[in-house]
């Protein structure tokens, strides 16, 4: 404040008085968007009444946080962010006040999963399986929460179950039905080709180029196999048929006794996948059975 004073020395300095200036009363408080999610952002947002401006902020909390931002923010915020913060507020003639925050709460994320049964290929739920079987996907947490499996799939439920034709990608977000918060994981099942088999009933005897088979029974039984992956292994799973010869990696005979019999044989590739022909042997009439 400015002052006058009667006399003078003719210049005016000695008319002219300065008193120190008087603080303004001040307070500040913060708030947050807490309780948040853990991997989201924490807000802070000052209020702060009186004071001479302009306003520098101090902040201080959990996990060696510090900042002097105004309007400070943990992005990807850690579990370990939880808890109590601090905020000083200094005015322009260096004025302090402090207060606490209101107490943050970080909700975790669900540890979400998926789990792939299958019982087909070299080992069972390994996530490698043959194309066209069943296989289930359970999603993790069990209770409490919500599910939306995506693309390729569309479901609201814990439990699906998919046959596959190729290697597929499945994608899953999983939400705390209280909390809010969610995670989301994918999970990739590989699919590899299943050998296709052919059975052909043929009597008397087998010719090609570099075999001349002639059969002690009254038939023999072809069998040829292709796709899926080298090397194969032919098996006769019902019937009293027996291996009989090879002809290539790919082409086995078998004896099949024209009892009016039915028989089943299955090819498997070095993958563990596997597929069956059969056919019917009948003396006088052979059969072939696609």
């Amino acid at each position: 404040s400015v002052l006058s004073s009667h006399g003078g020395n003719g210049i005016g300095l000695d008319d002219v008085s300065f008193s120190r200036l008087s603080p303004v009363p001040m307070s500040v408080s913060a708030a947050t968007n807490s309780p948040v999610c853990e991997g989201s952002a924490l807000n802070f947002t000052p209020t702060t009444l009186g004071g001479s401006v302009s306003i520098s902020y101090h902040w201080s909390g959990p996990n060696s946080y510090s900042s002097n931002s105004s309007l400070p923010s943990i992005t990807n915020v850690p579990l370990a962010a939880a808890g109590t913060y601090y905020v000083t507020a200094t005015d322009l003639l260096n004025c302090s006040v402090s207060a606490v925050v209101p107490a943050v709460v970080v909700n975790p994320k669900p540890a979400a999963s998926i789990t792939v049964t299958e019982n087909t290929g070299v080992a069972i739920n390994d996530k490698i399986t043959c194309s066209g079987d069943s296989v289930t996907l359970t999603a993790n947490p069990a209770t409490g929460m919500s599910y939306a499996w995506a693309a390729p799939l569309s479901s609201a439920d814990q439990i699906v179950g998919v046959v596959p034709t190729s290697t597929t990608v499945y994608n899953l977000t999983v939400s705390n039905l209280t909390t809010g918060c969610s995670a989301s994981v994918s999970e990739t099942v590989q699919v590899n080709p299943k050998p296709i088999l052919t059975a052909t009933l043929t009597a008397g005897m087998i010719v090609d180029s570099a075999h001349v088979l002639t059969s002690v029974d009254s038939n023999l039984v072809l069998l040829s196999a292709g796709g899926g992956t080298v090397p194969y292994n032919f098996t006769a799973v019902s019937g009293n048929s027996k291996f009989r010869s090879s002809i290539s990696t790919n082409q086995k005979i078998f004896t099949a006794p024209a009892n009016s019999s039915m028989y089943v044989y299955t090819v498997t590739d070095v993958n563990g996948c596997f597929n069956s022909s059969s056919i019917t042997s009948s003396a006088g009439n052979p059969t072939n059975i696609a």
